[in-house]
Formats: structure tokens, sequence, C-alpha cells
């Protein structure tokens, strides 16, 4: 999606450093498909490190005599300070979404650290209410054709438990009766695999 539109068309024996360099500039001001800017410095040295190990493999199997990459410097980034929202903050923001479709969601991101396609793609087969914990077992994802699609965690360690704070099992407790009085004026029963 990146690197073949930009560099494919460049013979490897006629790739130069320079070329290399520009396109790392570019990304960081305009990378995005979405037109929204630049990628992240973090995502462009990926970029580069793909490019460095694939050259590296031109020059084993002497398609090239020297790697281009080696001469030009990776994207520096500065890592930026967290900024978490402090107590009153916290307090500040769940008031302000209180009465709105969201608090159960946020809360519940807020007090589990979940990500935010773990937390959308959780099911109430996921959550043990009495025992406090949460099943993490696969992500909801928007594709580029805005459809949606489930699946496995990316690494063996992203399926987990994850411990449930009394708080929010009252926010699920409260969640989970307002949803099954909407369920009620339903024509059809919704299954109990929906989504929380």
């Amino acid at each position: 999606a990146h690197i073949i539109p930009a560099l494919g068309a460049i013979p490897l024996q006629k790739l130069p450093p320079e070329r290399l360099q520009a396109y790392y500039a570019d990304k960081l001001v305009r990378g995005r498909r979405d037109g929204g800017g630049g990628l992240s410095p973090r995502t462009v040295r990926h970029h580069r490190r793909l490019l460095h190990v694939t050259l590296e493999n031109a020059v084993k199997w002497r398609l090239i005599s020297r790697n281009p990459a080696d001469a030009v410097d990776p994207p520096r980034f500065d890592r930026k300070e967290m900024q978490a929202l402090d107590q009153d903050g916290l307090n500040e923001f769940l008031e302000s979404i209180k009465e709105t479709e969201y608090y159960p969601l946020f809360y519940t991101l807020l007090f589990t650290g979940l990500r935010r396609s773990e937390a959308l793609a959780l099911r109430w087969r996921d959550v043990d209410l009495v025992l406090g914990y949460i099943s993490v077992n696969r992500t909801l994802h928007q594709l580029n054709d805005k459809s949606f699609v489930f699946r496995q965690p990316k690494t063996e360690k992203s399926r987990r438990a994850v411990a449930v704070p009394p708080s929010l099992s009252i926010v699920l407790r409260q969640h989970h009766e307002t949803q099954q009085e909407q369920w009620a004026l339903c024509a059809t029963r919704l299954s109990d695999d929906d989504l929380i």
C-alpha cells in the first residue's frame, strides 16, 4: 500500500539512498492513505526496517552490491509522554457522558485498560460479573470498505482475563438490565451472542 507505489518501479540497482530518504520524509508529511496527514515516525521506522531487511536480502542474493538503506538515517521521533486523566478529570469526563449510550463503553475502557477493538467485540458471555472478570477472545475492526470483521487477538498474550472492579460490575449490570428492557420491546428476540 505504501512502498510498492512509491518505490516499486525503480530497479534495485538504481535505488539511491536519497530516494529512500525522500520516501521517509514524504511519509512523515503526507503518508496516510486517507489524506489526513503523515504517518507516525514509529510507523515510518517500521517501513525503514522492512526496506532494510529486504535490501539486505538483495545484497545476499547478489542482486545489488550494497544496501542503500545503510546510508539513510532512520526517522527520529520523540516518545510523547502520555497524558493521563487525574481523578478530577476522570470524574468530570464520566459525569459529562453519564446520560449517553456510551457511558458503559467508556467506563469499561477506563477501568479495564481494554483496547477499543477488544471492548467493542465483547459479548455478554465474555463477562462474568459474579467472579468479576472479562475474557478477551476477539477484536472488532472496520475495514476500508466500511464493513466490520471480528478477528482473533494479534498475540496469544492478548487473549486474557481482565479483572472487573466492583463499580464496573454495577455499571454493566445496569446496562444489561436496560438492554434486556429494550430487547423486550423488540418484535424478535435477540440472541445471547449479541454484543454488549
